[in-house]
């Protein structure tokens, strides 16, 4: 999974219980861009300030346990 596939999901999941539908059309947008290729350029990508931060707040392994 890369950067962007991760983030579109972790948001839609961490906003899913204020806005459902916001949260259904980012699970759609992930979807859609699991064929994304990354940029060359890291500077094009996703930033690590933000993956790293949503990485710290999403955890999937951890939502089947709740």
């Amino acid at each position: 999974m890369h950067k962007l596939e991760f983030c579109l999901i972790a948001v839609s999941d961490l906003i899913r219980k204020k806005d459902p539908i916001l949260s259904d059309h980012l699970i759609n947008l992930a979807s859609a861009s699991h064929n994304y290729t990354p940029p060359e350029s890291l500077d094009l990508d996703v930033s690590n300030l933000i993956f790293n931060q949503l990485k710290s707040k999403f955890n999937p392994t951890n939502k089947n346990q709740e």
